[in-house]
């Protein structure tokens, strides 16, 4: 291709992927939307894993069952990527509170 083609192109590039176009920014829109609605989807289905989880958690500890403590473990997880992805730093700070204190629980069920 020779250098005046390869201008000719560029400008044609440029045209198309003009952020001014209506086309283009129409596009841009609906990507932005899409990507919206499955970040929304995605955070649903952890806060339900997570809420699945921490009630296994529950039943285990209501039966004594010492997989308890990992069980809350992983869903505190699941909470955390929660709350990191909504941006809520005082839900961070409690569920790694919460993970701590099922650490020391499992260790404490351990050594007693």
């Amino acid at each position: 291709m020779e250098k005046h083609e390869l201008n000719d192109f560029n400008k044609e590039l440029d045209k198309v992927f003009d952020v001014e176009n209506p086309i283009v920014k129409k596009s841009i829109k609906i990507i932005e939307e899409t990507e919206k609605k499955n970040e929304i989807k995605k955070l649903k289905i952890v806060s339900w894993c997570a809420a699945t989880i921490s009630f296994i958690g529950i039943l285990l500890n209501t039966y004594k069952i010492i997989l308890c403590w990992p069980v809350w473990c992983v869903a505190n997880i699941f909470w955390i990527y929660w709350a990191i992805k909504k941006k809520e730093g005082a839900q961070i700070v409690l569920w790694i509170v919460f993970t701590l204190a099922n650490l020391y629980g499992w260790y404490m069920w351990f050594i007693t």
